[in-house]
């Protein structure tokens, strides 16, 4: 009798618990749809992207640190990168300047994006299992591109 009361018990405890997938629940990727026509491949490797950001001024590859999956497709995105956290942004507050290199004193400015604003939080979850995972839901994106307010459906259009 006690066996089958331990077993009820068992059953009960493992049957009645929900049991959660281990998948990280990462939520929303930032995707700005971004027109990359005007240039071959080999020249969107050659752009480079100044980031000015609270006085703060950092210089990357377009291609290798904004351009999602960091190559070059027919539809193509640009992207964020985390600088503290899951809902942080290395775009939040940026103006970005595109350039190509000439030489070691000369550049040519190719267009920019200023007053950037993303604003990330945590999504709501349903799950109780997905409760304490980033969940990343996106808030805001608001940005100038050419004299217009654009946002996170509108497509930039990179010119020369």
């Amino acid at each position: 009798m006690r066996q089958i009361v331990w077993l009820l018990m068992t059953i009960c405890m493992t049957g009645c618990t929900k049991v959660c997938n281990k998948d990280l629940l990462l939520g929303d990727i930032l995707l700005i749809p971004i027109d990359l026509s005007a240039y071959i491949e080999s020249e969107v490797a050659a752009i480079y992207v100044w980031n000015i950001n609270n006085g703060d001024t950092t210089n990357w590859s377009f291609r290798d640190h904004y351009l999602f999956q960091n190559r070059v497709g027919e539809q193509n995105w640009l992207t964020d990168n985390e600088t503290d956290g899951f809902y942080s942004s290395d775009l939040d507050g940026s103006s970005l300047y595109f350039y190509f290199l000439l030489s070691d004193t000369t550049y040519q400015l190719l267009d920019s994006i200023t007053t950037i604003v993303i604003k990330k939080s945590q999504g709501d979850a349903e799950d109780m299992c997905y409760q304490d995972h980033p969940n990343i839901r996106i808030d805001a994106v608001q940005y100038e591109h050419a004299g217009q307010a654009l946002g996170k459906k509108d497509i930039i259009v990179l010119s020369r």
